[in-house]
């Protein structure tokens, strides 16, 4: 069983234990959900799908609607608990190691803010929120996520629960859409950059070129109507701005980590050939064009 079958085991054990509480994958495995279980209609002008990095965190991401909803987080703290999960940082991150291989998955928990007029709902001290009814479970507040809910994508996977034998009451998981997916990649790239522990940001870099690449034209429509409607909110303003500062042109940092990753590396003759309508791409959706 490699990487992202366990992953998609556990994804799945999770969302048995919370039938009805409403949450996004993103991530690695957001990614590799849509390329495996979504088709998405990419465009022809990138024939060659990107291959799916490596990842053992599965990202989830609730709502302004679930972080303010006692019941709702209490429900995750008891799934987490059921499925043998421990706080490594209290406590939005958790872990449990897999059998006797000694691998771990890790579930990291974040959260969009809360919307306007739910602060009395949640507190909040720093990165951490939780509702105010609630113990020993946090969302880590993301800034960037505050229209995370928008144009989500379900993906069906009821082919991978009977693989995995794990009885689902409704199969369908969602993930970001591709815009919120660039948004917070810039952000968490923006974060990274001058982080050698983190790789300096290569993989973030690489997965707003994979996001670009697999966009169709429902992506695409999707983008512009957010962009308009939301480009002066202020998560989407600082979007804007790391995009212009690092993605505009083909000699900006955010370019150029893409092509040192090794995945990129790999495919270099054919993504060199892309890399300048992905720079145009960047710059059209984030001008609104």
């Amino acid at each position: 069983m490699d990487t992202f079958d366990r992953l998609t085991r556990e994804l799945l054990r999770l969302k048995a234990q919370l039938p009805d509480t409403p949450f996004l994958i993103g991530g690695g495995m957001g990614l590799y959900l849509r390329s495996e279980y979504h088709d998405s209609g990419r465009s022809p002008r990138y024939s060659r799908p990107v291959p799916t990095r490596s990842t053992k965190d599965l990202d989830v991401i609730l709502s302004a609607e679930v972080i303010t909803d006692a019941s709702r987080m209490d429900r995750i703290r008891d799934a987490l608990d059921n499925l043998g999960y421990e706080a490594t940082t209290e406590y939005f991150q958790f872990a449990r190691e897999l059998g006797e291989s000694g691998r771990e998955v890790e579930i990291d928990l974040l959260t969009a803010p809360p919307a306007e007029g739910q602060g009395d709902a949640v507190k909040q001290r720093g990165i951490r929120a939780r509702p105010r009814e609630s113990e020993d479970i946090h969302g880590r507040v993301a800034e960037e996520a505050q229209s995370i809910d928008r144009n989500a994508i379900p993906v069906d996977l009821s082919s991978a629960a009977d693989l995995h034998g794990v009885d689902l009451e409704d199969p369908t998981i969602y993930i970001p859409s591709s815009f919120n997916y660039l948004i917070l990649k810039l952000h968490a790239f923006s974060d990274r950059k001058d982080d050698a522990n983190a790789d300096h940001g290569r993989h973030h870099a690489m997965d707003i070129f994979t996001t670009v690449t697999d966009m169709s034209k429902s992506d695409w429509q999707d983008a512009e109507q957010h962009f308009n409607e939301e480009c002066d909110e202020t998560y989407l303003k600082e979007a804007i701005d790391i995009q212009q500062r690092h993605f505009a042109e083909e000699d900006d940092l955010g370019i150029l980590r893409i092509q040192e990753n090794e995945v990129y590396q790999r495919y270099e003759a054919e993504f060199d050939e892309y890399l300048p309508e992905i720079v145009d791409d960047l710059n059209d959706l984030f001008s609104g064009r």
